[in-house]
């Protein structure tokens, strides 16, 4: 098997893995140095929330809060999976966490809002 033929082989087995995107995030996460790894925690919990697997989606952004615990915005995310579940007053305190770090962030502070009003309305 000549050079280009391996560079070939290698390059489609990381193209399938690319192909996936947990798996790639998986595959991130694995390799990430510390540093690093809670942006590729975040990422493959973003993944996890778009696939509406929210519990999965939760443990990520935990995880991630492990390596980088002032995150806003781990921190605002987490508190809308959990607004997902309906685990209100966890999502009102990792929300109030996210303004405590950014008290601009006008998408937290509206997430804030509407947790509270579902939360009124039970």
């Amino acid at each position: 098997m000549n050079g280009s033929a391996i560079f070939s082989a290698i390059a489609f087995a990381r193209n399938s893995l690319w192909g996936n995107g947990v798996i790639f995030w998986r595959n991130a996460v694995g390799k990430s140095p510390k540093k690093a790894r809670a942006s590729a925690q975040s990422n493959l919990g973003l993944l996890y929330g778009e696939l509406g697997r929210f519990e999965d989606e939760i443990k990520e952004y935990q995880t991630a809060l492990t390596y980088k615990y002032n995150s806003p915005e781990v921190h605002k995310n987490l508190g809308i999976s959990y607004r997902q579940l309906g685990r209100y007053d966890e999502a009102i305190r990792e929300l109030g966490i996210a303004l405590t770090l950014n008290p601009n962030d006008g998408d937290a502070l509206r997430n804030l809002k509407a947790t509270k009003a579902l939360l009124g309305n039970r």
